[in-house]
């Protein structure tokens, strides 16, 4: 039986806590063209990007929903960035592989991330006010999603997350 420490009781509280408010989130609202407009947004995607690989999204709080805006404090958005950098080298271009509209107001747009040593994916889901709420990394089609607050985690704790994920 693996021994938990209260930080990794934290954090997986904190990310269970973000997993439901973006799952209530989307439930709740219903889809509209504004939205997938939005995630289709090259500059916007960029722009993101941009401040993900500076290790800060304070220069795009107004385009987060609040639990994004919550979930990603700069110490864990740095902690990304260093993970897209020793893993894929910086990004040189961003290629829209599909968006569309979900249940509800959202829109989900799939992004192919070209970078130096390695490509890799980015989904994005924007609400119906345009306000992003959520981001995942992969690094291939075929493997699972992973949200941007886990993917600066240790491995042993995003192979945890995605183990529950598919437990439940």
């Amino acid at each position: 039986m693996r021994k938990r420490t209260i930080f990794n009781l934290i954090i997986e509280r904190r990310l269970h806590v973000a997993i439901v408010m973006i799952i209530a989130a989307v439930t709740v609202c219903g889809c509209s063209s504004r939205s997938l407009s939005v995630a289709e947004d090259q500059s916007k995607a960029r722009n993101l990007l941009d401040q993900v690989y500076a290790g800060s999204l304070g220069a795009v709080q107004d385009d987060l929903a609040v639990p994004i805006q919550r979930g990603m404090s700069d110490k864990l958005t740095a902690k990304v960035a260093a993970t897209l950098l020793s893993n894929y080298g910086m990004y040189r271009n961003l290629t829209l592989v599909s968006a569309e509209k979900g249940p509800m107001r959202f829109a989900t747009a799939e992004w192919e991330v070209e970078a130096e040593r390695s490509n890799y994916q980015m989904r994005i889901t924007i609400d119906g006010k345009g306000k992003v709420t959520g981001l995942w990394f992969r690094s291939a089609a075929e493997q699972e999603w992973i949200p941007s607050p886990i993917l600066g985690q240790p491995e042993a704790i995003q192979k945890r997350y995605l183990e529950d994920l598919k437990g439940q």
